[in-house]
């Protein structure tokens, strides 16, 4: 969604771990190349939905940050990233 339409999921103090804790940063998905290209491609998947929604046309441009929450065998990621569309705006999906 974009960001200026909600408050967003960003996860300015992390406390670190603790078992109430369930969404945390995960910076090791920005430090791979084959990990980036995933978050891309999900940005991507998402923000496809948000054109069709809206009649848009953005494009995903850079993943700033990946924070995430595992839900038993499955990881659920919260990417921040930027796109672009004339001008460069921010997205969180």
């Amino acid at each position: 969604m974009k960001l200026g339409c909600w408050q967003g999921f960003d996860i300015k103090d992390y406390p670190g771990g603790h078992p109430g804790t369930t969404v945390f940063p995960r910076p090791n998905n920005l430090e791979f190349p084959t990990n980036v290209e995933r978050m891309k491609d999900y940005a991507a998947q998402a923000l496809k939905l948000y054109n069709e929604k809206f009649d848009a046309k953005y494009e995903v441009n850079e993943i700033l940050k990946v924070n995430g929450d595992e839900c038993g065998i499955y990881f659920i990621f919260y990417i921040t990233f930027m796109v672009t569309n004339g001008e460069k705006e921010y997205f969180q999906a």
